[in-house]
């Protein structure tokens, strides 16, 4: 496997390394291992880009069971952080959240009430931003505006 394939591959197993350690709280490799059924390199390359990354981290050890102590991994949740918008006629709700989905704040604005939603200029319209891509939708009154710059 090559090229384009060998990358989804890749993608496909860290998300699925990523899940599990998520859904575990804390985990060892060996753990991982059983759970995705993943070889012992994929996990090793996998859990060591991670770790690069800062999306995990070590943290301690698990009780001997004979043999030599598991290092045990978990989510750097403070590593990443995402941005959730919520938009209806009452207001305008922002939430953001770190890596393990824990609401880190929130902020809310006024709606615009009766008022219908859609901007009548704008600069994240698509009309005013003609070198630039953006698009709208919206149903029963919510409105969701997705706008990326333009092509160097």
């Amino acid at each position: 496997m090559s090229g384009p394939a060998r990358a989804t591959a890749h993608a496909s197993s860290r998300a699925a390394v990523l899940d599990v350690i998520r859904a575990a709280g804390t985990i060892s490799r060996v753990g991982l291992i059983n759970a995705t059924g993943f070889t012992g390199a994929t996990i090793s390359t996998v859990v060591r880009r991670l770790i690069d990354d800062g999306l995990v981290v070590e943290t301690g050890r698990a009780e001997s069971t004979g043999g030599k102590r598991r290092v045990l991994l978990q989510l750097n949740q403070s590593s990443r952080y995402a941005v959730g918008v919520h938009l209806d006629h009452a207001g305008i709700t922002y939430v953001l959240t770190d890596l393990g989905g824990s609401v880190v704040a929130r902020m809310s604005r006024a709606g615009a009430g009766a008022e219908d939603p859609r901007p009548s200029s704008s600069a994240w319209s698509a009309r005013s931003a003609p070198s630039s891509r953006a698009s709208a939708s919206g149903a029963n009154g919510c409105w969701a505006w997705a706008w990326s710059p333009p092509a160097p």
